[in-house]
């Protein structure tokens, strides 16, 4: 207990220091009863020993940093420590983040079994809440429902303390809660010792693990008031058994470190960490055969008559003869040949990555978990596996069903896994006994929650969370098909006693049987050699029940194997573990942000993820984990910490965020880590180019003085002068500065690139049927064409129906989403089935897109008032004028991802592969990009997309074909006027007072060129004054000086066109210029400013004797006056 009390006195000293100057509220216990089963265990954590430092460490403290080692008891105990000590003042409540919503469904059970109570305690994530608005006192929320509140209320008053759990996962989310919270603390605090009513000082506490405590002890944002506590742990011995080599093929390995484990060691079970879904299911099915039979009865030989010793010589599993060549053949045996690459889209050689061996060679391995499989960028990070497919059914999948099942006890509601059959798909080896028993889930260890999976993304979004209700990034959870009809038909599904909290829910009493079978600290099921073999796959992209099957204790006659990516590699705890088998990889997304190309690549853990994973086994007793790598790898290889995410993703929603929030300046942000300032430069101009934050305007370097104005060619002189192309001061810009679009865009659950798309549709007059079909299409579009349908593979489903085909993405999630709303029934989940798509993404795909709706209606208030769909029916398929309209708001909102096929660009024609397009990601390498291989056939002159993948070959993802002429008439950054065309003359518009030029326009970020279009020229273009000034002249614009168009010394052509400085006519234009007048308008302000304004310049235009002076002047008093003029149009 050193540490806890050295980390006490440290609590105190900051609490000393600032002492003189605080003031804090008073503080009421509140008295909780308990069960006496929970009790007894509850009092063995760690966490408990310390409540009265941690208690006084808030209370002294506005911020406060907690760690401890997994399992110690900091998630679940922490919130009750405080809440029994008083610190929900004034109808406060304490909100607790997590990253997944597995985790906070997980804590919500164990706090409420703990407390005895399910009113006290709550949760939200997207889509789904479960809390009395009342009488909550402890709500756990994921970080994107924070980040969404604090938009609303951005000093965070329902609460008065906000504990930020797993702080060491550094996901962007938590870095910006952190850097928001650290102001807001600051404010409140200010505010409660001004004495301001009603106002609470906030408390901060942020806990982790395995944190770097000087990230956040150092930080300056918290300016050295952070106080520290470490909750000691008395730690049960793991072994760390090393391999004598490194393996090349440690799928095949890790195979034979699972048998020996099943034949020789005593019970317990194995827990198997791998780098994605291929990987599992290829090992899954190299076990399967074992699965079905139970292993030879043990010889009285290696029976063990009791638990052996840890450093017993049983528990060595390598031998002498184990050599790479003996793994080499065992990776190549029969039941796995020809499967290595079947996860793999399009065999394209190019987009694979080698994989180093784990001892560093660069040597090119044989099987699948040598290879760095690209996949399409992750709409929703948490919503999607980092690989593109999914299960499969058939070859690699069976079903299974999970019934539901309801115990009344005392009180307590009756909840229920499930109260309808769902499914899963897992294996073709599942046999009957797969099926977990409820009664088995087990909540026993302190912190169960869900760690961040290697295929977290950025996102598009990020958005974020990205249950960012700005970013759309949620992790994921499962929708049932009551759910689903939930969705269709508009049916809320908030409240607490509700079917959908019902499918979330496990007994409370199931709990109380399960901490009391676990109290005995014993390993279950069946060992050294005896029983069968039962394997479990868990990855993040698996429903919730198929996840809570990692969770089911065995039974007496057989083992359990997990096998799993990194999702359970931190916060999880899973029963029974005794055994890790950990391979050191894990895939890891490689975003290049300012080129917007992402890639997968599989790469060494860190240090940190190693030790993690073998902080998995021995839980309840000693246990062992084997790495399949040498210790010279794990010492020189290795980095200390995994990457922090916020360093590796796209920041456009966090941006957007910050500005909505009154923040301009990104540069300025405290951020724990600051990211890259390529990644925030690439943020601006992205928002820049939706509209989302103001584009400012910027004089050019070099302008003509007024004479040269006057006298020089008017044609020649670029359309933006006086001012930078809107491009120029793109690549520059520094301030986000949010527009009214920025702030409707900031209030939608999703990215703001999609978010544009849906008030882009409504502004181009879609009805309300249109709005939902194109709620439907863009949220499908945020998800990803990859992730909603699974890619066809070799040796795959024979009896899939193929996608009929279409020339876009966008027409493909048009039938999707038509096609399954339009089944009643089991019909849905029969399409996806014969389809092969995804039914779980894409019942959120229509979660997603009613939410959309509702908030596009809340937002645009009274104008919304006639976008009244019904959503109890199903989509009617889209004629072309809606179609159009869904297409058009689509390529305006990607028109910084455009592709132009090299063909039409000239000066790249030469070079380029005969299907190859140019892209302004990409100008500067002067690489191509290619269409994905389903409509490669196609061959149109632009497409816009919505991400790259890949690294060899890079293809574009989600595309949608388009035109110059389309482009062409949008309005953005991007698309400029490089010069006006002459033999076109200009005009003078009278109904919109401003002239009007047929302009050259380009796609500037390509120099490629769109075609002739009119537009608006700058009022202070000399152009616009010559233009104004003959109109004038004219009488087209005052008719009262229409009587003298005869008379003038010049002819109409003469006004555009270079004049002598000295002359006439330049006298005229000079007076217009120097006057800033081009208009109507500004020529009226200037005549009530001055009475003869260009009274004496226009006299000099007429020829002598042709005109009464005096007629002139009443002409131009009259047009002062505005008593006899008017406008036509010309």
């Amino acid at each position: 207990m050193a540490k806890s009390s050295k980390s006490a006195k440290r609590a105190k000293r900051a609490h000393s220091d600032t002492a003189p100057t605080r003031r804090e509220p008073e503080y009421n216990v509140v008295h909780v009863e308990r069960l006496l089963e929970v009790e007894r265990r509850r009092i063995k954590l760690p966490a408990c020993m310390m409540e009265q430092e941690i208690v006084d460490a808030v209370k002294h403290n506005d911020i406060v940093v907690i760690t401890g080692d997994t399992g110690c008891g900091k998630s679940t105990q922490v919130p009750q420590f405080l809440y029994e000590n008083g610190l929900c003042t004034d109808d406060g409540i304490i909100g607790v983040t997590q990253v997944r919503r597995v985790a906070c469904l997980a804590l919500y059970q164990q706090v409420s079994l703990e407390l005895n109570s399910k009113t006290l305690v709550g949760y939200q994530y997207r889509f789904n809440r479960g809390f009395n608005q009342r009488l909550c006192k402890i709500k756990f929320m994921t970080d994107g429902i924070l980040l969404q509140e604090i938009k609303e209320d951005l000093l965070c008053t329902r609460y008065s303390v906000i504990i930020i759990d797993e702080a060491h996962e550094r996901n962007l989310n938590c870095d910006i809660l952190i850097g928001v919270l650290s102001r807001v603390v600051q404010v409140r605090r200010e505010q409660f010792e001004a004495g301001v009513p009603g106002v609470q000082p906030l408390k901060l506490v942020i806990m982790s693990a395995t944190i770097r405590a000087e990230d956040f002890l150092e930080a300056k944002i918290f300016n050295g008031k952070v106080a520290h506590l470490h909750i000691a742990t008395e730690f049960k011995r793991n072994t760390i058994h090393f391999a004598r080599r490194s393996v090349r093929d440690y799928v095949a390995d890790a195979q034979d470190k699972v048998l020996k484990i099943h034949q020789r060691l005593p019970p317990g079970s194995v827990l198997v960490f791998l780098t994605g879904k291929d990987e599992l299911y290829r090992l899954k099915r190299l076990l399967s055969p074992y699965e079905q039979r139970a292993s030879a009865a043990p010889s009285a030989a290696t029976q063990q008559p009791e638990e052996p010793d840890d450093d017993d010589a049983i528990f060595e599993l390598e031998s002498d003869s184990d050599t790479e060549d003996e793994q080499g053949r065992r990776s190549s045996n029969k039941d796995d040949s020809g499967d290595d690459n079947m996860y793999n889209d399009d065999n394209d050689s190019g987009n694979k990555e080698k994989q180093p061996g784990a001892d560093g060679s660069d040597e090119k391995a044989e099987g699948l978990d040598a290879v760095a499989t690209d996949a399409a960028p992750v709409a929703n990070d948490e919503n999607q596996d980092a690989d593109s497919v999914q299960e499969r059914g058939g070859e690699s999948g069976v079903q299974i069903h999970i019934h539901g099942i309801t115990t009344e006890t005392g009180d307590h509601n009756m909840v229920a896994l499930s109260e309808n059959d769902r499914s899963t798909t897992v294996s073709d080896s599942t046999s009957s006994g797969d099926r977990p028993d409820p009664s088995k889930y087990s909540n026993a260890e302190t912190d169960l929650k869900e760690s961040k999976d290697e295929e977290d993304g950025a996102n598009r979004g990020q958005v974020t969370d990205k249950d960012d209700i700005g970013d759309v990034a949620e992790d994921e959870g499962h929708l049932d098909a009551e759910s689903s009809r939930r969705v269709i038909t508009g049916d809320s599904d908030t409240e607490p006693e509700d079917e959908a909290e019902k499918a979330y829910h496990v007994e409370l009493e199931v709990l109380s049987r399960n901490y009391k079978r676990l109290s005995d600290i014993k390993w279950h099921g069946s060992g050294a050699g005896a029983g069968t073999l039962r394997v479990v796959v868990m990855h993040a992209s698996q429903t919730m029940d198929a996840q809570m099957t990692a969770f089911t204790l065995p039974s007496d006659n057989e083992r359990v194997v997990i096998l799993s990516t990194n999702v359970a590699e931190t916060a999880i705890t899973l029963p029974n573990i005794r055994y890790v088998v950990d391979c050191g990889k894990e895939k890891r997304r490689v975003d290049d942000i300012s080129r917007g190309v992402s890639r997968f690549v599989v790469c060494d853990i860190s240090k940190a993820s190693a030790g993690q994973r073998s902080g998995r086994a021995g839980r309840v007793g000693s246990g062992h984990c084997y790495r399949q790598y040498t210790s010279s790898t794990y010492e020189t290889l290795f980095d200390d910490y995994s990457p922090v995410e916020i360093a590796n993703c796209n920041l456009e929603s966090t941006i957007l965020l910050l500005s909505a929030i009154g923040i301009e300046n990104p540069y300025d942000f405290p951020f724990l880590t600051p990211p890259p300032l390529d990644n925030i430069r690439s943020a601006l101009q992205a928002l820049a180019a939706l509209g989302a934050i103001e584009t400012p305007r910027q004089l050019a370097e070099s302008r003509h003085s007024a004479q040269n104005e006057v006298t020089a060619n008017p044609f020649k002189i670029p359309p933006s002068y006086p001012y930078k192309t809107s491009y120029e001061v793109l690549e520059r810009i520094r301030a986000a500065r949010i527009t009214q679009l920025g702030r409707y865009l900031a209030l939608l659950p999703l990215h703001p690139r999609f978010g544009k798309m849906l008030y882009s549709v409504v502004s181009r007059g879609a009805n309300a049927d249109d709005l939902r079909t194109a709620c439907c299409v863009i949220s499908a579009l945020s998800f990803g064409a990859a992730n909603l349908v699974n890619p066809r593979i070799p040796g795959g489903d024979d009896n899939r129906k193929p996608i009929p085909s279409l020339r876009s993405d966008v027409e493909l999630f048009i039938w999707i989403c038509c096609r399954y709303s339009q089944t009643t029934g089991n019909g849905g989940s029969s399409f996806c089935s014969q389809y092969d798509i995804n039914e779980r993404l894409l019942r959120e795909v229509f979660q997603q897109a009613e939410q959309l709706y509702r908030a596009v209606r809340a937002s645009l208030g009274s104008q919304a008032q006639h976008l009244d769909a019904d959503w109890s029916g199903p989509l009617s398929t889209p004629n072309r004028s809606a179609k159009q309209i869904i297409e058009a708001a689509i390529v305006e909102c990607l028109v910084d991802k455009v592709a132009v096929h090299a063909s039409r660009l000239s000066n790249d024609a030469h070079a380029a592969a005969t299907n190859a397009y140019r892209t302004s990601a990409l100008t500067a390498l002067r690489r191509d990009v290619f269409l994905p291989r389903t409509y490669s056939r196609h061959k149109p002159e632009c497409v816009v997309y919505v991400g790259l993948v890949g690294d060899e070959k890079i293809k574009m993802q989600d595309v949608l074909p388009t035109d110059a002429a389309t482009i062409c008439t949008l309005r953005s950054p991007m698309i400029v006027a490089n010069s006006i065309h002459k033999a076109l003359p200009p005009r003078y518009n009278a109904e919109h007072d401003c002239v009007e030029a047929f302009v050259n326009k380009v796609y500037a970020p390509l120099e490629f060129p769109l075609g002739i279009a009119k537009a608006a020229l700058n009022p202070d273009h000399p152009l616009a004054t010559r233009t104004f000034a003959q109109q004038l002249c004219l009488g087209n614009v005052f008719p009262a000086l229409r009587q003298f168009s005869g008379a003038l010394i010049v002819s109409e052509a003469d006004f555009l066109a270079p004049t002598k400085a000295k002359g006439p006519l330049a006298t005229l234009l000079l007076a217009l210029r120097r006057s800033r007048v081009s208009s109507r308008a500004t020529f009226l302000a200037a005549s009530q400013q001055d009475a003869n304004f260009l009274l004496h310049e226009f006299r000099g235009i007429i020829r002598a004797g042709h005109a009464d002076h005096q007629a002139v002047e009443e002409a131009f008093r009259s047009i002062r006056e505005d008593r006899v003029y008017g406008a036509t149009q010309v």
